[in-house]
Order: structure tokens, then C-alpha cells, then sequence
């Protein structure tokens, strides 16, 4: 049975797609299973407000391109893989960081190798 938390976080592609996108961030996802899980974790991880923040985004930003992707394939037939996606939400995420913050998020070459490196 589809809900929310199974087609936004719990679906085997999906799965995937988090586990890279937790790789990435150099974080360890367990204990995560849900959507709120992540987002109460996202919302109290770390000591830096900034760099709560940008995992914030990250967050929010793969539920959104999660959802967004899984629209794409059911109504346009689109297919994309874990890598597209996984990119997609790098990209999103760094983008709406560097067009809302007051701070420097950095270059595209540091955020794509280690988005929650110290500032």
C-alpha cells in the first residue's frame, strides 16, 4: 500500500537515493524511518546553526525532488535514475542555499564534495 512515507522515503529506489544522499553528507542514517524521523533529525543534528541548516535544505530538498521525480515518471513517463536524482537534490539544494543566505555556501566544487564540511 502506497503512503506518503513509503513513496517519499520507504520505496526501494528511494531507499537508494537516501542512503547516497546520507553517504554524501557523511552521516549515519540509522534510526531514520520515516519522514518525520528525518526531519526531526535534520532539525537538532549538530552544534552549527549553519551547518543545520544547510542539512535542513538537503532534507527538505531530497523529500521534494523525491516527490517531484516520482510525478515526472507516473505522468510524463519520465525515467530517472539514482544518480540523476541524487544530483537533482545536490543541485537544488545548493542552489536554494546560495540564493537565500546571507553567508557564503561555497563553491559548486566543495559543495558537491562535502556539503556540511566546517565553515
Amino acid at each position: 500500500m502506497e503512503d506518503a512515507d513509503h513513496i517519499l522515503f520507504n520505496c526501494p529506489f528511494v531507499e537508494l537515493i537516501r542512503k547516497r544522499i546520507f553517504t554524501w553528507c557523511r552521516i549515519n542514517q540509522n534510526g531514520i524511518n520515516n519522514s518525520r524521523d528525518l526531519l526531526q533529525f535534520v532539525a537538532s543534528w549538530g552544534r552549527c546553526p549553519k551547518l543545520r541548516k544547510r542539512l535542513i535544505v538537503i532534507g527538505c530538498g531530497m523529500l521534494w525532488m523525491n516527490s517531484k521525480c516520482r510525478n515526472e515518471r507516473l505522468f510524463q513517463g519520465a525515467l530517472l535514475s539514482t544518480s540523476s536524482i541524487v544530483d537533482k537534490i545536490k543541485s537544488l539544494s545548493y542552489h536554494w542555499l546560495k540564493c537565500r543566505e546571507k553567508y557564503d555556501v561555497g563553491s559548486w566544487l566543495s559543495w558537491n564534495s562535502s556539503p556540511l564540511s566546517p565553515l
